[in-house]
Order: structure tokens, then C-alpha cells, then sequence
């Protein structure tokens, strides 16, 4: 599936008029270059390499299984410069810091975790891999094709190889730890956010199916904890016993009265009795944007924070629960600087009890936070064009810390480490 490789019939033309030339025109035109280059050497010996030896592949993969560098990735979710990069030194974090420890932020070099000692480790190669909650595998996009990675043993492997499909954005099912969700079809960089659709594999490679070949999608896929439905697209669910696709229903949700309320980016929280949506609706004629939650059991919702959006390219931020359950974390997207920003409410609170926790710096949506495994914590990074800073939210406290970075990057994943 390379878009890089060098088709059969070129290759082909090539070793065609290669034979074009006489056989002994061509020995002739090597062995002066040859003499040129054994005279350049003499004249600059101190450049010439001695006792050079090779290093074989297989060799380096053992040296290191899980930092071994691999050619550049296509664009995901954003295009993203790739170049291959030697193993920096480890860089130390204040020691005060310990409980920091299992927060991932990428760079270009790729994915880079705190340790339980404060030092940090490149423990992957690719900036948007997504982690297993164990933390033992890995799962990224490579020429439009899916692969797994075994953060302990180095192992990596492509699921899916379909050269008439692309496949991007895949996530790991907790509740189902053998499955693999993500986006697929007949899409290249230009229309991927048009022409994807949801589908599964499973871990071992098998299983390939697409589960939905109706409603293409951007933005992310969110699985329930009980492990029965998918939320994803424009308000759709899949239901995994009985594969069937509906569309969740706001009718009779007591708490809400919108006109004409548009679905767009979902979350589940951890218990999975709540499914928040990022929401669109209509105001005296005017589309805004905010946040809702629908409450399963109650059948009761509140929306809240609704703002007149600034435009950016990429999907909707969907919100973002804290792993207890307590919060709501939401990127708003909003063109006024008072209304932008992070914004946090209660689970328990009503419309209005949210609160600005970061401004928009740099005026357009950060995306980049992310809850501690526990829920004491969020990390965000609060500039979009500078990553040698991190900060950090204590929750109920919302005190800010901050880290800063020797080797700078953008915050990415939490993982607990044992």
C-alpha cells in the first residue's frame, strides 16, 4: 500500500533503456568513477571511514525492540513532519512530582512517558499511537493500513493490509480487549473526513468487518464500558450483539428544549450511564455550539455553555470525563475570548455552574488534555504552538502546576504505571 513504491512498468522502462548503452561504454564510465573517487579519498583521507563495520537489522531490533525507528507515517490526524531521529538522552523532571508519573506527551520523535522515577522515556516511534490500558501494546496508522505494537517485546505487526482500503484512527475496546475499532474506506489525506466508516478487527488480525457502510464519520469513536454499543458520527449507535446501527434519540429527555439539536462528537462516562455529546443547535436563527448530557436512566439532560464557534479545520473536540465520573471537561471552541477555552462542570451541576479553567491561548481549540488515571489530575497543554510547557489541575482545587519540558511536546495519554 506504499504511495511511495516505484511501479513494476516504470521499473520495467527503467532497466529498458538502461540496455541502451553498450556494454563496454557502461565498464568504461564505472571504473572512471571509480578512479575519481578513489583519487578524491586519497587527497582528503582524514574524511575516509576505517574499520567501519555494518550493523544488521535484526541486530538493532534487539538493541532495541521498541524504540527501532520505522519509515515516515502519513498524515493523522493532521499532517505531521516525520523524520527519523537518533535516541535522545533522558531527560529528568523535578523529583517533587512523583504522582505525575505515566503521563505521555508526543513529539515529532514520537510518544514519551514519565517514569515512576522522573525520568522520561521514548517508549514509541509514533506521535498518535493509541495505548492499551495495560500499557503492553500499541496501535497506529501506517500507510493507511492498521498496526500493533508490543511495547514489551518490540513485536510489530500490520492487521489489516488492504491495498484497495485505507484504515486510520484506531482504538482499543476496553470492555472487549480483543477488538479493534476504527475508521475505513476508500479515502486518501483529502477526503478522509467524508468517506470513512466505522469498522472492527480483531487483535489477531481476523474479524475484519464494517460495521457501519452507511453513515461516514469524523471525529472520534467512543465504545461503552459495558461493552454493547458504540457511539460515534452525527448522533449514530452500534449495537454490537445484535449489529444493528440506530440514531440515539433526544426526545424524551426531560430538561432540554432545543430547536433543531445536531449531535456531533460523543463520550461516554466511565460508569456508562451518561453519554455526553458535543451539540449544535438553533438560536432565534443562529447555529451555536455547546455540550449536553443525557442522563440514560433518568431520561433527563441539561445542555449548557453554547457559544458562537470560531472556524478551524479538523473534528469537533468531543468532551472529556474525568475517569471517576465527577467532571466534565470541555473545549470551546467559541470565537469570544470569555467564552473559549477549557471549561469544566460537575456531573452534578446545572447550566451555568461551568466554569472558564484555561483561556484559548493563540484563539483556536487546544485539544490537548487529558485526565490521570485516577481522576486527581488534568494535563493540558496550554499553548498550541509551543509544547516545552505542561499544566497541571488539581481536581476540585484547580490550582495549576507546571511542568516544563526539556524536550518539549504536546500531552497526549495517561497510563497508570504499577
Amino acid at each position: 500500500m506504499s504511495r511511495w513504491a516505484v511501479s513494476k512498468s516504470n521499473w520495467g522502462q527503467m532497466k529498458k533503456h538502461n540496455r541502451i548503452l553498450p556494454t563496454a561504454f557502461r565498464y568504461y564510465l564505472m571504473w572512471t568513477l571509480c578512479w575519481c573517487a578513489l583519487v578524491s579519498a586519497c587527497v582528503s583521507g582524514k574524511n575516509t571511514p576505517r574499520n567501519v563495520t555494518s550493523t544488521s537489522p535484526s541486530q538493532i531490533q534487539d538493541a532495541y525492540p521498541v524504540m527501532a525507528l520505522t519509515e515516515a507515517q502519513p498524515a493523522y490526524p493532521y499532517p505531521v513532519a516525520h523524520t527519523s531521529t537518533p535516541h535522545p538522552t533522558p531527560t529528568s523532571l523535578p523529583q517533587e512530582y512523583p504522582e505525575y508519573a505515566g503521563l505521555i506527551y508526543w513529539n515529532h520523535a514520537g510518544q514519551w512517558q514519565i517514569q515512576a522515577d522522573g525520568q522520561v522515556q521514548l517508549i514509541l516511534d509514533r506521535p498518535f499511537a493509541q495505548f492499551s490500558s495495560s500499557g503492553t501494546q500499541a496501535l497506529y496508522e501506517q500507510d493507511w493500513d492498521i498496526w500493533i505494537a508490543d511495547l514489551s517485546t518490540g513485536e510489530r505487526r500490520n492487521l489489516t493490509n488492504t491495498p484497495d482500503r485505507s484504515e486510520c484512527c484506531p482504538n482499543f475496546w476496553p470492555a472487549r480487549p480483543e477488538v479493534i475499532l476504527f475508521r475505513s474506506g476508500s479515502f486518501t489525506s483529502d477526503n478522509l473526513f467524508s468517506a470513512a466508516f466505522l469498522t472492527s478487527i480483531r487483535t489477531n488480525g481476523e474479524g475484519y468487518s464494517v460495521l457501519d457502510d452507511q453513515h461516514p464519520f469524523n471525529g472520534d469513536i467512543f465504545p461503552s464500558p459495558d461493552g454493547q454499543l458504540i457511539a460515534y458520527g452525527a448522533g449514530w449507535l452500534y449495537r454490537w450483539d445484535t449489529q444493528t446501527v440506530e440514531r440515539f434519540q433526544t426526545e424524551g429527555y426531560s430538561g432540554i428544549d432545543l430547536q433543531d439539536i445536531v449531535l456531533i462528537s460523543p463520550a461516554w462516562s466511565p460508569d456508562g450511564l451518561r453519554l455526553a455529546w458535543t451539540v449544535s443547535a438553533d438560536f432565534d436563527g443562529q447555529r451555536l455550539y455547546g455540550a449536553a448530557i443525557f442522563n440514560l436512566l433518568a431520561q433527563t439532560a441539561i445542555a449548557f455553555h453554547f457559544f458562537e464557534p470560531v472556524g478551524f479545520d479538523g473534528p469537533i473536540p468531543n468532551p472529556l470525563w474525568s475517569p471517576d465520573g465527577q467532571w466534565l471537561a470541555i473545549d470551546s471552541f467559541a470565537e469570544k475570548p470569555d467564552m473559549a477555552g477549557i471549561w469544566i462542570m460537575s456531573a452534578s451541576g446545572q447550566p451555568g455552574d461551568e466554569f472558564q479553567l484555561q483561556p484559548n491561548i493563540g484563539g483556536h481549540a487546544n485539544k490537548d488534555m487529558i485526565w490521570s488515571p485516577g481522576g486527581r489530575w488534568l494535563a493540558t497543554s496550554p499553548s498550541p504552538t509551543s509544547g516545552d510547557v505542561i499544566w497541571i489541575y488539581e481536581s476540585g482545587q484547580w490550582q495549576m502546576k507546571e511542568i516544563r519540558l526539556d524536550n518539549p511536546g504536546r500531552v497526549f495519554a495517561w497510563l497508570k504505571i504499577e
